[in-house]
Parts: structure tokens; C-alpha cells; sequence
């Protein structure tokens, strides 16, 4: 925990298994998640900065998920890159965060959290604070900013758990059959 697990290498599991880094399972389990809902065309990026990946780089470093999370919002929400005019022309409401440490995740399962989110500015699953989906909105954004800019961060709650939870965010039960999928390698 608390170490940076993306370029670590996965082992092969059967022949349609992608293997290579945790980030390159993220990644494609991304991939089948846009093509699960239908918008294959949509931007995937990564957190951090990864050589070979679309990346957003933290804007407020040092606080964790929340880091990576703030800086996606600020870059969706900004003109550097304008998330309402993909080439699907399809509008994004929410973006997803999956964590890395969960290679066993598939697009079925955050599909069906895509699909749970109604009009709720955060959500995810029981006893799982990411896989996240939070909406895109300037309020959540500048949240996020007040909650990871003070200075000293001594005392400050960088916990995605607090974030959700002050979000009122939604949570949905796992299905059974997504179950064996939460496995986290910490």
C-alpha cells in the first residue's frame, strides 16, 4: 500500500490475457469497458506519468489518489481538452477511476457501476472505495482543490473514502457474479 504498483509485471493467465504491467491490464480493461457502453471512441488516460500512456500529470502532488483524481477533473473541465466533443460527439458526465492493484476487474463489473450512477455525484461499490465514478463538475473539482491544497497537510483526510463519503456518495452491492473480481494485490 502507498507504493506505486502500475509498472510491476502481470503473468499471463490464458491466451486472451493481455500480461504485460498492471497499467496495461487497467488499460485494457478500460478499453472493454468504452466498448461495454458503447463509446469505443472515447479518451482513456492514466495517472501519473507514463511514458507510452495518455497521461494527466498530478497538479498538487503528494496527497495520494485524490491528487490524480483533482487533476483529471481540472483537465476535463478545462480547454486543454474538451470532453463534451470527442469523436463520437457523445457527452461525458462522469470519469471512472480504477485502480491498477485490481487486475481481475472486467468491464462487466464497472459497467455495471457506469450504469448505477443515476444523477449521484460519486459511486461505488460496498466495501470498495475504487473502483470510483464521479461526476465532472466544477464544484466536485474545486472540492477536491480545497480538500488537497492546504498547507501544512498534517492533519488533512487525503483518503478516497472520506472524499466519497463527503461526496454523499452512492454505493451499489457487487453483483455475485463480479464477486472473484475484487481482488486487491495489497
Amino acid at each position: 500500500m502507498g507504493e506505486n504498483k502500475a509498472l510491476l509485471p502481470v503473468l499471463r493467465s490464458n491466451a486472451h490475457d493481455c500480461g504485460g504491467t498492471l497499467l496495461d491490464r487497467a488499460c485494457e480493461i478500460g478499453r472493454h469497458l468504452l466498448v461495454e457502453l458503447g463509446q469505443d471512441e472515447a479518451p482513456l488516460f492514466v495517472s501519473g506519468s507514463f511514458p507510452g500512456f495518455r497521461s494527466i500529470g498530478d497538479i498538487v502532488p503528494g496527497c495520494g489518489p485524490l491528487s490524480g483524481m483533482h487533476a483529471a477533473l481540472n483537465i476535463f473541465l478545462s480547454a486543454r481538452f474538451d470532453c463534451t466533443k470527442p469523436a463520437s460527439t457523445k457527452t461525458f458526465d462522469y470519469a471512472l477511476f480504477v485502480p491498477v492493484d485490481m487486475p481481475a476487474l472486467k468491464g462487466a463489473a464497472l459497467a455495471h457501476l457506469a450504469l448505477s450512477a443515476g444523477n449521484s455525484r460519486a459511486v461505488h461499490y460496498v466495501g470498495f472505495e475504487l473502483p470510483a465514478l464521479i461526476r465532472i463538475e466544477p464544484e466536485i473539482e474545486r472540492f477536491l482543490l480545497r480538500r488537497i491544497a492546504p498547507r501544512p497537510k498534517i492533519s488533512m483526510d487525503f483518503s478516497v473514502r472520506a472524499l466519497l463519503r463527503d461526496l454523499c456518495a452512492k454505493t451499489i452491492e457487487i453483483e455475485s457474479e463480479y464477486q472473484a473480481q475484487f481482488i486487491n494485490l495489497n
